[in-house]
């Protein structure tokens, strides 16, 4: 006869995280468009990572294309003529131009942006920022991931 032990109270947190992964995984999976995976990418999986905000940036694997916006959590449509908007993806254009990201996720601070965008930051920014760049098997760059939260990235 088998007996299942009890997860213990530190096993409970990781067992709920493998849960909510696995979930994931099946949303992506069932994902028919590339514009549900994009959404999936922006909105879901901070029951993975806790933020507040994050937006999907390309630039179609192209190096000298510029960075937009393709999808920003809690929103349907991603308002083209915001503020933010624009000025994220100047962040992001110049953060690559400057070579001041990784091609590994990092965390983003206001000193990596130019001297022209720190008002910006300043502005728009009312967190931590966590870099993730996304990767094709080929090593292309394809875009990033900007995750914003009010307390300091530790994972």
């Amino acid at each position: 006869m088998t007996t299942t032990a009890e997860p213990t109270a530190q096993q409970i947190p990781t067992l709920i995280h493998l849960a909510a992964l696995t979930h994931l995984e099946g949303q992506i999976r069932a994902a028919k468009t590339i514009q549900e995976l994009q959404f999936l990418s922006v909105n879901e999986t901070r029951r993975l990572v806790p933020y507040e905000q994050a937006f999907l940036l390309s630039n179609a694997g192209q190096q000298e294309e510029a960075y937009r916006v393709l999808n920003a959590s809690s929103v349907a449509v991603v308002d083209r003529d915001a503020p933010m908007i624009a000025w994220l993806e100047q962040a992001i254009q110049a953060l690559r131009r400057a070579g001041a990201t990784s091609e590994q996720p990092m965390v983003v601070t206001e000193d990596l942006l130019p001297s022209s965008l720190r008002s910006g930051w300043r502005e728009f920014v009312k967190g931590h920022i966590f870099w993730c760049p996304l990767q094709h098997p080929d090593e292309t760059f394809l875009g990033v991931w900007w995750f914003e939260r009010d307390f300091p990235w530790q994972e």
